[in-house]
């Protein structure tokens, strides 16, 4: 995991510094997500047969997609349990967030677009713009499974992370409506790679579940 990610790093150096700086200090919630989703990024994209140029601007717009939550209040970011619909609203901005801060760098205008699409799905149901299958650049389609597949399998704040095996089901079962079929295709092929390249923290302690429903569902908030 450290080896692909060093390489990712380096060859992402257009990123600001400051960028990388601020997700971090975000958390693993937030940078630890951004982090696994680069690597499982490039792997996918090396799958897929993506030339060396594009597997690095996949792994570039992976590790920046979820930068618009740096101006996400924490209490909505943190919260354990579910959220209003006023809450979900402030939360699903980070997309926009995240284009218009990438906007700002003329070296990142292509990754801005994968981080604007990120959670649009193949059946026009995400958002912010409701975009249909070919609508949503392919950055995005190939973003869309591993950040929601990374998103069932770590804990996060609301929830404990699932098992490989719910993950996968949970993205074929999306397959053809919200991801694309040919990227889950090739995500199936790869999958035990990225599992053996990422260990996921297990369940720690004894308490239920917190009550928030999991955003890493297909179609992930």
């Amino acid at each position: 995991m450290n080896r692909i990610l060093e390489q990712i790093k380096q060859s992402c150096r257009e990123i600001p510094s400051g960028l990388m700086d601020m997700i971090d200090a975000r958390g693993d919630d937030v940078a630890g997500h951004c982090k696994r989703v680069a690597i499982m990024a490039h792997i996918l994209a090396g799958e897929m047969g993506m030339s060396h140029g594009e597997v690095n601007a996949v792994a570039q717009s992976a590790l920046l997609h979820d930068v618009g939550k740096i101006v996400i209040p924490t209490v909505i970011l943190f919260k354990q349990g579910s959220l209003t619909a006023p809450e979900r609203r402030v939360m699903q901005s980070h997309s926009q967030l995240g284009y218009d801060i990438l906007r700002a760098y003329p070296d990142l205008e292509k990754a801005s677009e994968a981080v604007y699409s990120h959670h649009e799905r193949l059946d026009g149901t995400g958002y912010p713009r409701g975009l249909r299958g070919g609508e949503i650049c392919p950055e995005a389609r190939l973003l869309a499974v591993v950040d929601t597949y990374d998103a069932i399998r770590s804990n996060r704040v609301y929830a404990f992370g699932r098992s490989a095996e719910e993950a996968v089901e949970e993205i074929v079962l999306g397959r053809g409506k919200l991801f694309d079929p040919c990227i889950v295709d090739a995500f199936l092929r790869c999958q035990p790679r990225i599992e053996s390249c990422i260990a996921w923290k297990k369940k720690e302690g004894t308490a239920e579940c917190p009550t928030r429903p999991p955003s890493a569902k297909p179609g992930p908030a």
